[in-house]
């Protein structure tokens, strides 16, 4: 136990506490850019699941369109009723392809601008964000270095005060 003023143990126990927080700061950093990443990641998956759904609805639906249209190419219907309704599966399956391209357009459109957006994120981070992690770690760092200079005056001082 050291004679001068404070006691040394917690000095140098400061030291360690004081390069931790800084070294949170920059994990917290490279932590916030990584989730950016996975969300951006999640988002591209989800969005694929949501368009392979949309590709099954369509496909289930022109099945029983065509379905229907075989019942129908298969009685004995005949006159212009009968072309109408041969025409009407044409125009369904058409509105089905296009609600189709429609649909997985504006998501794909959705999921490039939250891309966009997670991506900003990622730059924000990865620039901004850690930069001032990184002198938050140095600022920390420079405080450790300090704490453990003035440990180090007092272990000086002790010995002086001892061997006077």
């Amino acid at each position: 136990m050291g004679i001068v003023g404070g006691n040394l143990a917690e000095i140098g126990a400061n030291e360690g506490s004081l390069k931790a927080t800084g070294g949170m700061a920059v994990t917290t950093g490279s932590e916030t850019g990584s989730a950016a990443v996975s969300l951006e990641a999640a988002v591209t998956k989800a969005t694929g699941d949501l368009v392979t759904r949309f590709e099954q609805l369509a496909a289930d639906m022109n099945a029983e369109i065509k379905r229907a249209s075989m019942q129908l190419q298969g009685t004995d219907w005949k006159g212009n009723s009968r072309e109408q309704a041969i025409a009407i599966e044409a125009n369904l399956k058409g509105k089905v392809a296009n609600v189709l391209a429609t649909s997985t357009a504006a998501l794909n459109d959705e999921k490039r601008a939250f891309c966009d957006r997670a991506g900003a994120l990622v730059s924000e981070v990865n620039d901004r964000f850690n930069k001032v992690m990184a002198d938050i770690d140095r600022e920390y760092d420079a405080l450790a270095n300090a704490a453990k200079q003035t440990m180090q005056n007092f272990e000086a001082a002790d010995q002086t005060i001892r061997m006077g």
